[in-house]
C-alpha cells in the first residue's frame, strides 16, 4: 500500500530539492519530470469544457492566427510548452485551451502538429487517482464543447 503524497512529511526545501534533481509535484502527483515531444492528436484533455478567452483575454481566433501565419510555432514558442501527466502511457494535458487551439489549428491546416509537453510520470497512486480524466478526456475530444469553465 502506497500512501498518497500529502501524507508524506516533507519539508519544503525536500519539495524544492527534488525538483532540481528532476522530479516535481503536481496536484499532490510526485513523479520523474521529463521533456517530451508528441502528435497532438496523443494528448488528452482533462476537462469537458473550456472557456473561449485565455486568462490574459486574449481569444482563440488570435493564437489560430498567429500558428497560421507562421509568427508563432508550437515548437518554438514557450507559451505553447504544455504540462501533462502520463497515466498509463497517455498523456492528460493541463492547459486544455492551448492543446484545442493546437488540435483546432491541426484539424483547419490537415497537417500533422507536434507539441513539447512538460510530463509528469505519475506513481502508482496517482494513475488510481487520475484515471476517472481518460475517460473525460476522451469525451470531450469527441463533443467539442465550450463554456466558462477553466483551463
Amino acid at each position: 500500500q502506497v500512501d498518497p503524497p500529502w501524507r508524506r512529511d516533507r519539508s519544503t526545501s525536500e519539495r524544492y530539492a527534488e525538483v532540481s534533481r528532476g522530479r516535481c509535484t503536481y496536484f499532490g502527483a510526485t513523479g520523474r519530470l521529463e521533456l517530451r515531444v508528441v502528435l497532438v492528436k496523443t494528448v488528452l484533455f482533462t476537462q469537458g469544457s473550456i472557456k473561449q478567452t485565455f486568462a490574459d483575454g486574449r481569444t482563440f481566433d488570435t493564437l489560430w492566427r498567429q500558428l497560421e501565419s507562421g509568427q508563432v510555432h508550437p515548437m518554438d514558442s514557450r507559451f505553447l510548452l504544455l504540462d501533462a501527466v502520463r497515466v498509463d502511457k497517455k498523456f492528460l494535458c493541463l492547459n486544455n485551451r492551448r492543446l484545442y487551439c493546437l488540435k483546432e489549428y491541426q484539424r483547419r491546416t490537415r497537417r500533422q502538429v507536434c507539441v513539447r509537453l512538460r510530463v509528469t510520470v505519475a506513481d502508482e497512486w496517482t494513475c488510481r487517482t487520475l484515471r476517472p480524466l481518460l475517460r473525460a478526456g476522451e469525451a470531450f475530444r469527441r463533443s467539442r464543447r465550450h463554456d466558462d469553465g477553466g483551463d
